[in-house]
């Protein structure tokens, strides 16, 4: 049985990279550049030896960025989503020993698509959730053209991976024409998990569908940081309510109402293993909502840096066995016992 089970890793499968080449005349530059950085990410034998060197420890695998709709127009997104889920799961047929699961992938640039793709990763595929990331080439999850994919969502109870992402389009200045010094990735991906979270509150999505287990990226990236800010800074909140729930009497109320919602999110150890980034997600999130993971391969080391230094930043934390292993492997477990592949074999790993 696995002892460690990192929950927010990334491949980029060859198959998915053959067939993008192919269908879309060649590699984005962008792309490329990290390909002959990130070898593990599609050097499954590299990928092992990395994995092999950490006793009892296993992956859930996820598609890296960039999101799958920005490749092209829906007919080729729909069809790149497709193959980087059959992909992924022949991965983990392949070798269960390393892979407890993935994640499977769907392009909401074409929702009735993306519906349709989400039925049959899980039914076929056995995926154990959906990624998506925090936009849609542009476009808020929380527009109503996206209600139908949390209603299915909801249908299948399974999680939700999400994944920040925003390019150096969107500037740091209205004066400029493009981000500079890397501030669309470094401060950007935060606020864009930030606001995907808040979004999500506010338009109402968690008391909607109150089922809705979401794993976000990067220890919940601004959230814990700037709680005492959710409370003073955020203006003309609507009136969050549950069913069954009265709408709150003070402003107060409504803000320890929006804190409590960000609490029902997951979020992951994938902060570069930083000790402080990790305590302000247990601090604020509490152990029972925090789940190991590493993003591998994106480490200076090309797969074992983070998983080394990560597990040794939990060994320095005042933790209790019981909250140790709530967070190596027990809430990831409890997140994945209702999906496809949860229900079965998932005794394995490591």
């Amino acid at each position: 049985m696995a002892g460690v089970i990192d929950l927010f890793t990334h491949v980029l499968p060859r198959a998915f990279i053959e067939y993008l080449e192919r269908r879309t005349g060649g590699m984005p530059p962008s792309l490329s550049g990290i390909l002959q950085v990130r070898t593990a990410l599609y050097d499954l034998e590299r990928r092992a030896r990395v994995m092999d060197q950490f006793e009892g420890y296993c992956q859930v695998i996820t598609l890296t960025v960039p999101p799958i709709e920005s490749f092209g127009p829906s007919d080729v997104s729909r069809d790149l989503a497709r193959v980087a889920n059959d992909a992924m799961a022949e991965i983990v047929r392949a070798d269960p020993a390393h892979y407890l699961g993935f994640v499977a992938s769907v392009a909401l640039d074409d929702v009735d698509g993306a519906l349709d793709e989400m039925d049959r990763a899980l039914r076929d595929l056995q995926a154990m959730g959906i990624q998506i990331c925090t936009n849609v080439n542009g476009l808020p999850l929380d527009d109503a053209r996206f209600t139908p994919f949390f209603e299915r969502l909801a249908e299948h109870d399974v999680p939700l991976w999400v994944h920040p992402y925003r390019t150096p389009g969107l500037t740091d200045y209205a004066s400029e024409t493009s981000s500079r010094f890397g501030m669309w990735m470094a401060f950007g991906w935060p606020y864009e998990t930030s606001v995907f979270m808040s979004r999500l509150i506010l338009a109402g999505y968690l008391d909607r569908f109150p089922n809705l287990r979401i794993v976000t990226h990067h220890a919940g990236a601004m959230i814990p940081h700037f709680a005492h800010r959710i409370g003073a800074g955020l203006a003309d909140l609507p009136p969050v309510a549950a069913e069954g729930e009265p709408p709150p009497t003070s402003h107060e109320e409504l803000q320890a109402r929006v804190i409590e919602r960000y609490r029902r999110f997951y979020v992951d150890t994938a902060v570069a293993a930083t000790r402080l980034g990790i305590q302000n997600a247990l601090d604020f999130f509490g152990p029972e909502h925090v789940v190991f993971a590493t993003d591998m391969p994106f480490d200076p080391e090309n797969g074992p840096a983070w998983i080394r230094d990560t597990l040794a930043c939990l060994d320095q934390m005042q933790l209790s066995a019981e909250h140790r292993q709530l967070i190596l492997t027990g809430n990831a477990r409890r997140l994945l016992a209702a999906s496809p592949s949860g229900r079965g074999r998932r005794g394995s790993g490591g």
